[in-house]
């Protein structure tokens, strides 16, 4: 149970399509790489929407549970910076379908063979009545098999907050 990403839509990238592929008790969600969610991110489910969002807008499809249709994300794109795509995991994953474009000659920003931070959820907070603290783990990762690094790989500047 929790957020898992499922993927990393490049810098660029168009004619984007993510669709489960049958009906579930997950969630499709969409963040970029800071950790800042556009749907369905800490905990709070969006309505079906659209939302403008690295440089595009993504609608957000998802019908009514009883109509049995899965949840779908679309965008004509292109996007501007790269972006996850991450399911909120709280049943066994029935499957996800997707597909995107990536222009010839357009400019990747991500290097496969560089290094990111990866972090978890935030756990529950220290204190029931006020002044606790809330902490996650936070490592430096290589970013084609997601290993855990040293830290001085990845750019200090840019390590999100363990608090």
């Amino acid at each position: 149970v929790g957020y898992n990403d499922l993927m990393l839509i490049p810098a660029g990238a168009t004619n984007i399509r993510i669709q489960e592929i049958k009906p579930s008790n997950n969630y499709l969600a969409i963040r970029n790489m800071t950790g800042h969610y556009y749907l369905n991110g800490n905990w709070r489910i969006d309505f079906p929407r659209s939302i403008k969002a690295c440089g595009t807008i993504f609608h957000y499809e998802r019908k009514p549970h009883g109509f049995f249709a899965p949840e779908m994300i679309s965008a004509l794109g292109p996007t501007l910076e790269p972006i996850y795509i991450v399911l909120l995991y709280q049943e066994k994953n029935p499957g996800i379908e997707y597909e995107y474009s990536i222009p010839k000659g357009a400019v990747q920003d991500t290097d496969p063979e560089g290094y990111s931070w990866v972090y978890n959820e935030f756990g529950p907070c220290s204190a029931t009545c006020g002044g606790g603290v809330q902490s996650r783990n936070v490592w430096c990762a290589k970013r084609r098999d997601s290993s855990e690094v040293s830290r001085d790989l990845c750019n200090e500047a840019l390590e999100p907050p363990s608090t």
